[in-house]
């Protein structure tokens, strides 16, 4: 690792390199264009980079942060807490919908929930404090809330919160919808005409479009001060890459 940055900054040195991984065998990057040293594939591999600490699922800590980064580390956890906020509350609120459409009544809850959603800034990663937010807000409501009702938020909550649930599935993780347009808001592309989301989850795009400004901010001030170190540290994993690939072949042809 110290070949291509020094030494000092081994944590950069592995997030840019498995970023590069990443784009390459995602198709998103070719190992031709960073061989080449194309600008715009050098950038793609540094946007992705930077969400990838945004998107991750657990907390970034500093000792998990880049070196370069550490200066931008309060607004990359706060960028995380949004993300991870905007994944839940998609989750929840389209559970909460499709329970409305089989129960009226659930109305003033759905709405509740969705005003929490719309107004609330997050300050932790953590889905469980978020839960717990959320219903120390709908404790509070007024016109109060049926406890019963509360009670089948909160189921709904915990379930919004599981790897496993097949909604969180397609909003979560990178390449979930939340993931999808955090990406292309970051991107010069910006957010789609038609996103692909819910209606009951369309207040997030505010939210994301604002986000996005941030960590755009972000991204280019710190590709702007350190560009030197991560062109080389890019171009020494895309060389590795390049000589694993014909190390495979040589050794494919051989067993041939």
């Amino acid at each position: 690792a110290g070949a291509a940055g020094g030494g000092t900054l081994q944590r950069t040195e592995k997030w840019l390199g498995e970023a590069v991984r990443a784009q390459v065998e995602g198709g998103k990057v070719s190992l031709e264009s960073l061989r080449e040293g194309k600008a715009e594939a050098f950038e793609a591999v540094h946007a992705s980079a930077v969400l990838g600490l945004v998107m991750r699922p657990e907390a970034l800590a500093s000792d998990a942060c880049p070196e370069t980064l550490m200066l931008d580390l309060h607004r990359l956890q706060a960028a995380q807490a949004e993300f991870h906020f905007d994944v839940l509350g998609a989750t929840a609120l389209v559970q909460l919908q499709q329970k409305k459409e089989a129960r009226e009544a659930l109305g003033e809850q759905l709405g509740a929930v969705t005003a929490f959603f719309s107004a609330h800034t997050p300050r932790v990663t953590d889905p469980d404090l978020i839960h717990k937010e959320v219903m120390k807000h709908l404790a509070g409501h007024e016109p109060p809330i049926a406890e019963a009702h509360r009670e089948m938020v909160a189921h709904v909550l915990e379930k919004s919160k599981q790897d496993g649930n097949p909604v969180r599935r397609i909003f979560g993780g990178p390449t979930g919808r939340v993931g999808q347009l955090w990406t292309a808001a970051v991107s010069a592309q910006g957010l789609p005409e038609a996103p692909p989301l819910p209606p009951v989850a369309l207040l997030f795009l505010p939210r994301i479009a604002q986000q996005a400004q941030k960590i755009k901010a972000v991204t280019e001030l710190n590709l702007k001060v350190h560009a030197s170190h991560y062109n080389k540290m890019i171009a020494h994993e895309a060389k590795a890459m390049e000589e694993e690939a014909a190390r495979a072949q040589l050794h494919a042809a051989a067993a041939a």
